[in-house]
């Protein structure tokens, strides 16, 4: 967006390369990654415990974000996407435009669709 990507590939802390199963944790947290909207980026599983004011984010989420980021708008658009994915990472978009946007208040096509589900 306009310049103002996020990180989807390397953790914000330690530096690492994050595959697509989240990172390389052997423990309970394995595969869990956080997403600091503020930061605009994720931290690998064995760095997520220690980031402050993140959203977990489910590889899921992570491979859809990436699609958008990577390709075509319209290609990314046309994803068939589980309602719990795509609702995860709608959180995700706005919590990231509302961080980095000073006086962001939401898209209009978003509020339609949250009260057109609600």
């Amino acid at each position: 967006l306009l310049g103002h990507g996020m990180e989807l590939h390397t953790c914000l802390d330690c530096g690492r390369e994050i595959g697509e199963a989240g990172g390389r944790g052997l423990g309970p947290t394995a595969g869990v990654l956080a997403l600091s909207a503020g930061q605009g980026g994720l931290f690998c599983a064995d760095c997520a415990h220690d980031a402050a004011g993140t959203v977990a984010v489910t590889p899921a989420a992570l491979a859809v974000l990436r699609a958008y980021v990577e390709n075509d708008l319209a290609v990314a658009a046309r994803q068939k996407l589980q309602p719990a994915v795509r609702a995860e990472v709608g959180r995700i978009m706005e919590a990231f435009l509302t961080a980095q946007f000073d006086g962001y208040r939401g898209l209009r096509s978003m509020k339609l669709a949250a009260s057109a589900r609600a």
